[in-house]
């Protein structure tokens, strides 16, 4: 164990060897494995909740076989163990850059309901103003830190994850804990005061040794080791660099001359190229009068490039224009705006994503007071360009929570997006790939989502779109070419929704943030907001993309769009369902477009039925009257005397002969009884009763009165009534109740009389 060619480059030969000598003599600190660290256990307080077990999430018979791995793994390294706690977490695969993957355990149930330890991370002003006085620095990563720390006992059965090999729990702290980072950082601040003579820096698993002279760095880097191995915690060597004369730390670079800023804190700024047309000079005014507060005689600083966005006004770039652009670029990257920060403050991040870039400030202060402590932005790359919308947006959130780490860990969080990206990404059901890797780097953070607006986003949607620079005609990611296509904008949207009531609620709900429990209510269904447009996501789609909530008077052109357009080709009632619900949601959708359809002039004109033809017609032969009857039920018809409402008509098949009784109640009870005290214990046992599917006919007590009396029940198939001979009743009898709407119950013996006359059904009944 040597130093590297990279490492010690202000060490002569002899100094060189000296610290090879050293790494040499604590070589087993570089080892993995080993005991946990006696000197920390983790804890998870949960109070009196109960248990929370989640199902497994599916995995591929190729990542079964990559789980077994791992698992077999962390068995062999007495990080886990079996395991039949009540608590139950699903696990996710996560790729790593080598092409390899990490096991992880999605915790965030177990981390609503665990108590926050609230001990504080270190101040970054006090670690930044310890770097002083430096000659030689080192560092030393600690590995898989959290893995050298115990679980308590009586809490290893809260870490237990379920997968479809098994049940397992911890006996190492695992990561995505929600307390495990104030549970190393108090371990690693009780490790630092026990070295009062070494001059260290400790921040989570990131150890910094400084020094100002060799012999001090060499005495110092002894201490650190044997400290070390009291402590029984491993370093990863290759994460390791000593006596180096520059390292970044925090935002910062620390140096053998003391403290340097980072150039990449302003370079999103600092770098902006020359605007090249109005809607870039619009861009860059908005973001510098978001903080004209604090630049002196802004009105008069930006007048030449006021004077370029007036109407009519011809577009130029002189030196007058160009000494303005400049003189507001410095303004927004030095004091009074951009400060440096405050670990006593909360933070705020705003965050922005387009098509081809990414933006991200941080911010502390309120209203007034508010103002930047760095700014950051970056194009996306070619396979992030191919993300949906809802994925960029949540990728520019957890690339700036990596970004400005330093400063927000362990303290509050706002997260200010005119996207709500999180809210989809903490609710997503089985995340998998990239969206499990984001999901668990939240779990650590003290977050708040708020909404904003997109017109008071200024600065993030500036940065998140940079302009292109290329002089020569070379194809860029930037370049693009403009096409004017017939769109709406998001204001016109707006109005659309806030004209339905419905919906008008739920966007007040958000905008308006008084009522939490409102609030919330609306967001655990999937609704969002998005540049003041309302949105809603699925649940159960398996697509990643918001929905537009659409208002009920717009929903009619949507259908024509999509069904009744040549474009469209008149799907069914599924396909037409399946190609609208990607894009729009509504409250009963399906009820709606069902309806739509039923009543479409073409479908009905050109379709083919979907119904079964009519099998063969098999005349059954009587041998006696009252063989086989066949019941119906006709109504609800307006209220007549002694609340009837119904009339129960009962035919026999052989001679037509024909009863009729008016019910009040249409139960299968009143037509059980009406059938055997009216029919059959006046004509005597059918063989047969024939009826539709009504839930009269096909209740237990109509089968149980057929069981009792041996009598065979037949109903007629779906969607062919015809099979049903008292069908043919009902028109006529709507005939010849007419218009006596009120006693019709009155002419129903007149109505039987003129029925059974007809033809020939008294002769047959009664032989004369």
């Amino acid at each position: 164990c040597s130093l590297r060619e990279n490492e010690g480059e202000p060490l002569t030969p002899e100094q060189r060897r000296r610290i090879s000598i050293l790494l040499s003599e604590f070589v087993d600190t570089f080892k993995p494995g080993g005991d946990p660290t006696p000197f920390a256990e983790h804890r998870i307080n949960t109070e009196n909740h109960a248990p929370i077990s989640v199902p497994p999430y599916r995995l591929s018979p190729a990542k079964k076989e990559i789980l077994k791995q791992e698992l077999d793994d962390l068995l062999k390294k007495e990080i886990i163990e079996e395991s039949e706690s009540p608590y139950a977490a699903p696990v996710v695969l996560v790729p790593k850059p080598n092409g390899k993957h990490r096991l992880c355990v999605d915790y965030r149930k177990l981390n609503a309901v665990t108590v926050t330890d609230s001990y504080p991370l270190p101040r970054l002003d006090d670690l930044l103003h310890d770097a002083k006085n430096i000659g030689y620095i080192s560092t030393i990563d600690l590995q898989s830190g959290y893995h050298q720390v115990k679980i308590h006992d009586d809490d290893k059965d809260k870490t237990a994850f379920v997968t479809p090999l098994g049940a397992y729990r911890f006996k190492r702290m695992a990561f995505g804990l929600k307390n495990a980072p104030a549970t190393f950082q108090r371990l690693m601040d009780r490790f630092k005061n026990g070295l009062p003579s070494v001059k260290i820096l400790i921040y989570l698993d990131d150890i910094i040794i400084m020094s100002p002279t060799f012999e001090d760095h060499l005495n110092d880097l002894t201490l650190v080791f044997k400290r070390l191995a009291q402590f029984k915690l491993k370093a990863n060597r290759l994460k390791c660099n000593f006596a180096c004369s520059k390292v970044k730390y925090l935002g910062h670079y620390i140096t053998t001359r003391g403290l340097e800023v980072d150039p990449e804190k302003v370079e999103a700024i600092t770098k902006l190229p020359v605007p090249k047309d109005i809607k870039q000079v619009k861009s860059f005014l908005q973001t510098c009068s978001w903080y004209r507060r604090f630049i002196e005689g802004f009105s008069t600083l930006s007048k030449p490039l006021c004077e370029l966005t007036k109407k009519n006004a011809a577009w130029k770039w002189t030196e007058q224009e160009q000494k303005a652009f400049a003189a507001l670029k410095e303004k927004l990257v030095s004091s009074p705006i951009l400060k440096q920060a405050d670990p006593d403050q909360p933070y705020t991040i705003r965050t922005d994503a387009s098509g081809y870039g990414l933006g991200t400030v941080l911010l502390q202060g309120k209203n007034e007071n508010e103002h930047p402590i760095e700014y950051a932005s970056r194009l996306l790359t070619s396979a992030e360009q191919n993300y949906s919308t809802t994925e960029r947006e949540a990728l520019a959130v957890i690339w700036a929570l990596n970004k400005f780490r330093g400063y927000i860990d362990g303290a509050q969080v706002t997260i200010s997006s005119d996207h709500q990206p999180l809210k989809w990404l903490l609710s997503i059901k089985s995340p998998s790939g990239r969206l499990a890797r984001w999901a668990l780097q939240l779990q650590s953070y003290n977050l708040n989502i708020q909404y904003i607006p997109g017109r008071n986003n200024v600065i993030a949607d500036m940065l998140s779109r940079p302009t292109c620079v290329h002089e020569e005609r070379n194809p860029c990611c930037l370049c693009s070419v403009t096409i004017d296509l017939p769109t709406r904008s998001p204001s016109d949207i707006r109005t659309e929704q806030l004209k339905d009531n419905d919906l008008r609620k739920i966007i007040e709900a958000f905008e308006d943030r008084s009522d939490e429990v409102d609030l919330n209510r609306w967001t655990e269904r999937g609704y969002i907001m998005n540049r003041g447009v309302l949105y809603r996501y699925s649940h159960d789609s398996d697509s990643d993309e918001a929905q537009l909530v659409v208002p009920m008077q717009e929903r009619g052109q949507i259908l024509k769009e999509f069904h009744d357009a040549p474009t469209a080709g008149h799907y069914g009632i599924e396909g037409t369902l399946d190609r609208i619900s990607k894009r729009f949601f509504w409250t009963g959708m399906r009820r709606f477009i069902t309806e739509y359809i039923k009543n479409c002039v073409e479908c009905n004109r050109y379709k083919a039925s979907t119904q079964k033809p009519a099998g063969l017609l098999q005349t059954p032969v009587h041998n006696q009257r009252f063989e086989s009857l066949s019941i119906d039920l006709f109504g609800p018809l307006p209220e007549g005397k002694d609340k009837k409402k119904w009339i129960f008509i009962v035919e026999d098949c052989s001679t037509r002969w024909v009863e009729l009784f008016a019910l009040a109640q249409a139960t299968a009870k009143e037509c059980a009884i009406t059938l055997l005290e009216e029919v059959i214990l006046r004509y005597g046992l059918p063989r047969r009763v024939i009826s539709d599917n009504g839930s009269q006919f096909v209740s237990s007590v109509m089968q149980q009165l057929c069981f009792l009396l041996d009598i065979k029940q037949c109903l007629v198939p779906v969607y062919h009534p015809q099979a049903n001979p008292v069908e043919r009743k009902k028109p006529r009898l709507a005939i010849l109740v007419g218009q006596e709407h009120r006693n019709w119950v009155d002419h129903l013996p007149v109505i039987r009389f003129a029925m059974n006359t007809s033809k020939c059904e008294t002769y047959l009944q009664f032989g004369r």
